[in-house]
This record gives structure tokens, sequence and C-alpha cells, in this order.
């Protein structure tokens, strides 16, 4: 078998915020479909995404408050409400079950990313992922260091 040669990249530049749907598009929407949306996605270039899985009412968040208030994406890391007094009880807002890539999530060696796809160094990277606190580990794209 072929084995693809994996190549781990710097770190990029975080890039611009976005929604899916867009805003626009949110905009066209009948109230009833905002307020029992399922498969709502915020993201950033460069960083990941968080897809929220649960039915969220989209009329009661403040869209301008979007973008690092409520969901923070930062490199190798996504925090939605992170600032816990605000995050409302679990099922409201959005504070429900959600699924989040990490893009750039390479194993590192030395503090420098690591095209390491095998062995001790890929392992160690995998295992953390997996017991990551509070989350369920889905996967991880060997070839693209998306988790």
């Amino acid at each position: 078998s072929l084995k693809k040669a994996v190549q781990a990249k710097p770190d990029p530049q975080p890039g611009d915020y976005w929604l899916k749907p867009s805003r626009a598009e949110l905009g066209k929407m009948p109230r009833e479909q905002l307020q029992k949306f399922v498969g709502f996605e915020v993201g950033r270039q460069g960083c990941g995404k968080v897809t929220f899985n649960g039915a969220v009412d989209l009329t009661a968040i403040p869209l301008d408050d979007l973008y690092e208030k409520i969901v923070e994406i930062r490199l190798r890391s996504v925090t939605v409400y992170p600032d816990a007094s605000s995050k409302p009880p679990v099922g409201k807002g959005l504070n429900v079950p959600s699924t989040i890539s990490i893009e750039n999530s390479w194993p590192r060696s030395r503090g420098q990313p690591s095209s390491a796809t095998s062995g001790p160094i890929f392992d160690k990277h995998v295992n953390r992922l997996k017991k990551m606190h509070g989350t369920e580990f889905v996967n991880y794209e060997v070839s693209t260091g998306v988790w």
C-alpha cells in the first residue's frame, strides 16, 4: 500500500470568522425555522469550527456578540461561552451538544508541528486528544491535521 506523505504545516494566521447559514441567509428564514435550527455552524478560517447538533433558538442569540463573546476560536482552541458567567443553562442559547473541528492539530515535537503518522509522538498526540476532558473523541484526520 502506498503511504501518502503527510506535511505538517506551520501555524497560519487566524482568518475571519464565518457562520453557516450566513447572516444574509438567516435574515431570509422564517422565524419558526430560526427558533429550532439544527446544524448551525460558526467557524474561523485557519482555526476550526463548531457545529451545534442540538436545536438552537437563533432568534435569542445576539448575533452581533457571536464572534469572540459567545464563540471564541483561536489556533487549536474553540470555546463556546468563554465567560462562564454569561453561559446559559444546558439546552438554552448555544449550550447544546456540538461537534468541534480543530485545524492544525498536528503532533508536536520539541514545540514544532511534526509530520509523524505513527510511533510515539503520534500515539501520544492522539491519546491526548482522546482524553480531552468533557469531549467524546470522534476522529483525527492524519493527512490534514483536523481533529
